[in-house]
């Protein structure tokens, strides 16, 4: 209960403000946005007059967010319009505090005694409104996290060696790919092999499966690196990663990619899962018929009907594989088998469609509901 007047001045205590305890994370740069919008709109903590010298973590933090999946542009708009709703005195704290300079900023119990003649109406409603932006901006930001990783899944990237002997589509275990992004993703070599001990990934955190993975193709090949680019995902991205090596054909005539995924484990087994198939070749305009279990063909043209078209990348377009005559609804760069359920999961592709046909597979992603 405040008496009305001020309080003694002590310092601000909050552990995201201390000098050896900065985090990188994106949802704990939000807060400390949050923190910098709250002290500015006057929304202080437990009361107390406050002074911050902002300049020893401000700059921590926007060489953090530099490293981050979240982007500067969130503190940026957020500061932006915390500046543009405050009153004119606001403004110069706000504006001192982003230079480094220690500002005063003092709680008025209640926000009703508002001095300097402005009325408490206006000074609740700016408060209000500038606490929403910073709700807003962790929101924001901690969205961002939860989209990094998301869900329960084993996820499979072939043609990890490509392009031929190197390492450049290898997913490290801490980058994100896929439709649900996913880390701990499980490289395989060569054109065929047997994978034991698949890793699954729950909401980023690993662990070591009974599952194993064996699979067959005449050949592997690369997206871009290789004499043909044709992989426009970011570069910095797993998705990039992901979408560069592949399971390939290098027949004239159909000669099917046989994966199998099996001894899932037996939660997943006894459920139902989605399989997702990742594809884009060094060319597109070519494609096949693609089947998971017993369920399919879907029909499926990698990369749609032109290199460097918009199913190339940046972002993810699933195609429906309805169209047996390869048409636009079987246009995309992956394709969902829903609904599956089991402890092994088949899948083949066979190269009809286009001159020398291919139908490559990126990768293989269950995903459990």
């Amino acid at each position: 209960m405040h008496s009305g007047q001020e309080s003694p001045e002590r310092p601000f205590a909050h552990p995201l403000l201390e000098e050896n305890s900065l985090p990188i994370a994106a949802g704990q740069i939000a807060s400390k946005t949050a923190l910098v919008l709250l002290v500015s709109s006057r929304v202080l903590y437990g009361g107390s007059v406050v002074s911050v010298t902002a300049s020893r973590w401000v700059n921590k933090l926007e060489s953090a967010s530099n490293d981050s999946t979240w982007s500067k542009s969130v503190t940026g708009l957020a500061l932006r319009t915390s500046l543009a709703l405050c009153s004119h005195e606001l403004t110069d704290q706000v504006k001192g505090f982003s230079e480094g300079r220690a500002v005063p900023i003092v709680w008025v119990p209640g926000l009703s005694h508002i001095r300097r003649g402005r009325s408490a109406m206006k000074e609740r409603f700016m408060s209000t409104l500038i606490a929403g932006v910073a709700v807003l901006a962790v929101l924001t930001a901690v969205s961002v996290v939860q989209a990094a990783v998301t869900g329960d899944s084993i996820s499979v990237h072939f043609g990890a060696d490509e392009p031929t002997g190197g390492t450049a589509s290898e997913l490290d275990p801490t980058q994100v790919a896929g439709v649900v992004p996913s880390a701990n993703w499980n490289n395989a070599d060569t054109k065929g092999g047997v994978q034991s001990a698949l890793t699954r990934d729950t909401n980023g955190v690993a662990t070591t499966t009974g599952a194993t993975t064996l699979w067959e193709a005449t050949n592997t090949w690369s997206s871009t690196g290789k004499g043909e680019e044709n992989n426009n995902f970011d570069p910095a991205t797993g998705d990039f990663v992901l979408m560069t090596g592949y399971l390939d054909q290098n027949t004239a005539s159909p000669s099917p990619i046989f994966i199998q995924i099996r001894n899932l484990p037996p939660d997943i087994a006894s459920g139902t899962y989605d399989v997702y198939i990742y594809v884009l070749g060094g060319h597109s305009n070519k494609g096949g018929e693609y089947t998971c279990n017993n369920a399919g063909p879907l029909y499926f043209v990698g990369g749609g009907d032109m290199d460097n078209g918009p199913f190339t990348g940046r972002k993810f377009v699933q195609a429906m594989g309805t169209d047996p005559s390869y048409g636009p609804d079987d246009f995309g760069n992956y394709i969902v088998f829903q609904g599956q359920t089991g402890s092994t999961v088949t899948i083949t592709a066979t190269n009809f469609f286009g001159n020398n046909p291919r139908a490559p597979i990126n990768g293989v992603q269950i995903v459990v509901h």
